[in-house]
């Protein structure tokens, strides 16, 4: 599969050319194009959303709250809230893809079931005879 490339430019902080005695705040020129193509490239497929909602765990381990995460990757503080109660049940299976509408999931599974087989499903090798990208810690 082939991904487009954007190429986006980072502006420079006003000529400052100091090296490791400060760090110039960085800005992005048209950053709301820039959101809107991160925020489609992290929908772009399931290992993207996974890493999405790994990247919101690591912030609530760094100490901020759900609401401080919300700001930060534009997600409801509800759905961080998920995700770290999905992490902690589950481990590192408990952020994959599960319900999205809210309704449960159709086949009535708990939310361990379903954990179990996703857990599961990454210990088993794929059809193909890849190693299973997600190790099991």
């Amino acid at each position: 599969m082939q991904h487009k490339v954007i190429a986006f430019s980072v502006a420079s902080c006003h000529g400052c050319r100091q090296e490791a005695v400060h760090m110039c705040k960085l800005r992005i020129f048209d950053p709301e194009i820039v959101r809107s193509a991160v925020q489609q490239e992290i929908l772009r497929s399931w290992e993207s959303r996974y890493d999405h909602r790994l990247h919101g765990i690591l912030l609530i381990t760094q100490g901020l709250n759900a609401y401080d995460v919300t700001d930060i990757l534009g997600q409801d503080p509800r759905t961080i809230e998920r995700w770290v109660q999905r992490f902690e049940e589950c481990g590192f299976a408990g952020p994959h893809e599960g319900e999205r509408d809210g309704s449960g999931d159709p086949s009535g599974r708990s939310s361990m079931a379903i954990c179990d087989g996703v857990l599961e499903a990454l210990r088993t090798p794929r059809i193909s005879g890849t190693a299973n990208c997600f190790p099991i810690i």
